[in-house]
């Protein structure tokens, strides 16, 4: 067996929530004109933000997806995995990171 032992996860990761999220910023921004549902919209808007720093940790973690699963396949051998001796705290999105926002600009043009 060659690759994909896991279905290629290192690449999928990516695409998790992607299609939906222009849709649930759409709802947000929609929400704003409910008053009583404001704490809804607080929710989604906490949702949203998870969601983001779930996709960045996935994508701070592809490069060790791709190597588990090369070396599952056989691909590679499992010295490959001793580069990935910790994850560095220089690497971890840190509070400074406002996903929210920053998806707010990407999809500001999604109306």
């Amino acid at each position: 067996m060659s690759g994909g032992a896991y279905n290629y996860i290192e690449f999928r990761t990516e695409q998790i929530g992607s299609d939906e999220l222009p849709d649930l910023i759409k709802i947000w921004k929609k929400l704003e004109e409910y008053p009583n549902l404001q704490k809804f919209r607080a929710y989604l808007k906490e949702t949203i933000t998870d969601l983001l720093r779930v996709k960045s940790r996935l994508k701070l973690l592809g490069p060790l997806f791709h190597a588990v699963e090369w070396v599952a396949s056989a691909d590679w051998g499992k010295e490959r995995l001793e580069q990935f001796d910790e994850i560095r705290k220089e690497d971890l999105p840190d509070g400074s990171i406002d996903f929210f926002e920053q998806a707010l600009r990407e999809h500001d043009d999604d109306e």
